[in-house]
């Protein structure tokens, strides 16, 4: 019984944390510096709004993205014929000295293909489904497409962990808003994302947090 992970969980991709009057005045390479990416919203009745300068200086983490994929090696272990396991993450970093608060969704699915095709499909613009169970950590849980969703992970000022896929999402929502081509010089990754959602958080012990009209924008790392 095997887990293969044939791409690394995640790809780190540096931002920049200068003012927009500095970058101004910098000299940039065609294409270097795009719009900003950014994480707003309403949490708990408090107005959010990060914007991250989506350009790179080695020094600080104001963004990321992430995909890994795996496998089963024993056709005994797949479910339903689903024998892939494959994630991939847009994160928004607001705080780049200890990378909270931070705020991250992500898709968790099985799958029964291993392609380029799958991860693309499921971005694309339209109304996505939450994922309300949380996946352990063995062949049979990464491996059950009941389970398949996508999660909004928040992690607050003191560190302490959000999850969407810690209880129910009735009336919550979800809209993939645009999905598209955009080469660059300053991050390697060919795609930006753009989604609309409202959601509940919940921390390990029950208590929950209203996530209302939020709206992420930022890279995709596909294989």
């Amino acid at each position: 019984m095997r887990l293969l992970l044939l791409l690394p969980l995640l790809m780190v991709f540096v931002g920049c944390q200068k003012s927009e009057d500095q970058l101004a005045s910098q000299p940039n390479p065609a294409n270097s510096v795009k719009d900003s990416f950014y994480f707003k919203g309403q949490l708990n009745g408090t107005d959010i709004n990060w914007v991250v300068p989506s350009h790179k200086n080695n020094t600080s983490f104001t963004y990321q993205a992430g995909a890994s994929e795996g496998y089963s090696d024993l056709s005994s272990e797949c479910s339903e014929g689903h024998c892939y396991y494959m994630m991939a993450s847009t994160q928004i970093f607001r705080n780049v000295a200890d990378l909270h608060p931070q705020m991250n969704v992500a898709f968790n699915m099985a799958t029964s293909s291993c392609k380029r095709e799958e991860f693309i499909s499921w971005f694309t613009p339209g109304t996505k489904t939450y994922q309300t169970s949380v996946r352990q950590s063995t062949i049979t849980d990464l491996l059950d497409p009941s389970k398949n969703g996508l999660v909004v992970f928040y992690i607050d000022k003191d560190g302490n962990t959000w999850a969407s896929n810690n209880g129910s999402q009735q009336g919550s929502s979800f809209e993939s808003v645009s999905f598209k081509d955009e080469i660059r010089t300053d991050v390697n990754t060919q795609k930006v994302w753009q989604a609309r959602f409202s959601c509940i958080l919940y921390d390990n012990y029950g208590n929950t947090m209203q996530l209302k009209n939020a709206e992420i924008y930022g890279p995709v790392l596909l294989p």
